[in-house]
């Protein structure tokens, strides 16, 4: 039983980019009917295991699942929260469930697993591209072997397209988070050499480099460059140049910027380097939305103890007349600030559980690749979460209950 529910929860990780495929016969997308099926079967497994163990984990999941529950019935965003209580359920369980069932020497086949979920993104982008350039337009309908099918909305085909050129977002909802999900698998990939053989690895660095430039979003390269220049700096302050990392780099940045030049898409990249420029702008920073949004959710969050203690509920900001901005999306554009202003104090303890698992583990984790490229990819993912809504990411959260994994492993030496 054990055995299987490992294989279900690894099919589950492989799937989780599915989201967005639905089926005929069901209401379900796909993913979401695997991972109703995994929690089912799952649930059966513990009853044949003794003990659950002890981790951080577990109060996490509890407080993520009740305070889900919570901003559902507080919102009055009923289309909203109805979504997010879903999301909210699920990674809940499988944040509860992955340090169960996996041990830390499997840490790098649960990286594998994440990485094998986004072979499907490299056939969306190509289908993406094509369909753009080359058949008048995405579809809004994609029909898939007539059994399967995916509905895209005007809002993620207006995001997935700007000043006359493609951008990649499929299979997620925007480019942001596909951009966020793209630097952290270059990231695993940089620092882990053991997962692939070398052809295969270069081969995937070069793929999903190509897809985070093409999505067009800041997001994602901003969090990978920051990084990065962090771990450079790092590394020069304790080591100073490395030669062969240098040229390594070096090599790099030509390689992207040749494939700018060869691509011919000058228009895209003058448009992404104008939104670089706008939001580096101190003339315009005041403006920016990146700005204004958390400031927004910050005065709502401390506008009444009510707010402070139990959260506004998801996507009920929609419906909140703001002081800086008056029309405010249902998010604040900073997972941290969304996080903290839809949940309250439960909001708080999960930003600084998710703060702390990242710290703490990372004095500890640095005795294998499979350790350090976790870390450091989640490090993007928590980069990201002052730019961007990534923490409603599946990848992110699976990410997450897999660093839990390491953190119950440092627990048991303890103990």
């Amino acid at each position: 039983m054990k055995l299987l529910v490992r294989k279900l929860i690894v099919f589950t990780i492989i799937l989780s980019t599915t989201q967005i495929i639905n089926l005929r016969i069901s209401e379900f997308s796909v993913f979401q009917l695997i991972l109703i099926i995994t929690v089912v079967v799952s649930i059966v497994g513990l009853f044949k295991i003794k003990t659950i163990g002890y981790g951080k984990h577990i109060p996490f999941a509890v407080v993520s699942a009740v305070s889900s529950i919570s901003a559902y019935f507080i919102s009055t965003n009923t289309a909203w929260a109805k979504s997010y209580l879903l999301l909210g359920f699920m990674m809940s369980y499988l944040i509860f469930i992955i340090p169960i069932y996996f041990n830390v020497e499997d840490i790098g086949y649960l990286e594998k697993a994440l990485i094998r979920s986004q072979y499907i993104t490299l056939i969306f982008s190509v289908y993406s591209y094509y369909m753009f350039y080359f058949k008048n337009g995405i579809p809004d309908r994609i029909e898939i072997f007539k059994i399967m099918y995916i509905e895209l909305d005007e809002a993620i085909l207006r995001r997935a397209q700007v000043s006359n050129q493609i951008r990649l977002t499929l299979p997620y909802a925007t480019p942001p988070v596909l951009s966020v999900v793209m630097a952290m698998c270059i990231t695993i990939l940089i620092f882990n050499k053991s997962l692939f053989g070398r052809k295969k690895r270069i081969f995937l660095l070069t793929a999903f480099t190509i897809v985070l430039v093409f999505t067009g979003s800041r997001t994602g390269i901003f969090s990978l460059a920051i990084e990065l220049l962090i771990i450079g700096g790092y590394k020069f302050l304790k080591k100073g140049f490395n030669t062969k990392e240098l040229r390594m780099t070096a090599g790099a940045l030509i390689a992207i910027i040749a494939l700018v030049i060869v691509s011919g898409k000058e228009n895209y990249i003058a448009m992404l380097m104008n939104r670089i420029i706008y939001i580096l702008n101190p003339k315009v920073i005041s403006r920016s939305e990146h700005i204004l949004y958390p400031l927004e959710g910050i005065k709502i969050w401390l506008d009444s103890l009510y707010n402070f203690a139990l959260g506004i509920g998801f996507g009920t900001s929609s419906n909140i007349t703001g002081k800086y901005v008056p029309e405010l999306p249902p998010y604040f554009l900073n997972s941290y600030v969304t996080w903290i202003v839809e949940r309250g104090l439960a909001g708080v303890y999960l930003i600084i559980s998710i703060l702390q698992l990242f710290f703490s583990n990372l004095r500890k984790g640095k005795e294998s690749e499979n350790y350090c490229s976790l870390l450091l990819a989640l490090a993007t993912a928590l980069i990201s979460c002052f730019f961007y809504e990534t923490l409603n990411c599946y990848f992110v959260l699976i990410l997450i209950a897999i660093t839990f994994v390491l953190d119950k492993h440092h627990i048991q030496i303890k103990q």
